[in-house]
């Protein structure tokens, strides 16, 4: 779904830079994945080589799975914003002409049950990254 970092463009940090002012946004409700930032993504891999697991394809995401604009009320929250300024639409009403898919989840039972480093909780991972993020747009 979404790819954090503290460094240029993404999604939670553009959110996080519209609570600053207080701006009400809009967040399409209809497509669900799971995030990961960066620097989870940089502590799977290091799981991968440090573990070596038998080859495969293994998933890494976030644990929880949440829609784009649950995503931003999570965001909002985290920053002691008022969740209720984000206003869900669905992505039909964008006109875009590229589709992202509704529905984007994968399982993560592979690596889960390879011995892997833990798979944090959105929560968790969104707790960690936000006060760079606040910092850096401050």
């Amino acid at each position: 779904m979404v790819l954090r970092h503290t460094h240029g463009s993404n999604f939670t940090k553009t959110f996080s830079d519209m609570v600053l002012p207080k701006e009400k946004v809009k967040v399409v409700n209809n497509q669900v994945g799971s995030a990961k930032s960066v620097r989870d993504l940089a502590r799977a891999i290091t799981s991968i080589v440090r573990n070596q697991p038998e080859p495969g394809i293994y998933n890494y995401s976030n644990d929880e799975s949440c829609s784009r604009f649950e995503f931003a009320q999570h965001i909002y929250e985290k920053v002691r914003a008022n969740p209720s300024s984000v206003l869900p639409i669905s992505s039909n009403s964008l006109n875009l002409i590229s589709r992202r898919p509704r529905y984007s989840l994968l399982s993560k039972e592979k690596w889960k049950s390879s011995g892997l480093d833990e798979v944090l909780r959105l929560e968790d991972s969104l707790d960690f990254l936000l006060p760079e993020i606040i910092a850096e747009l401050s």
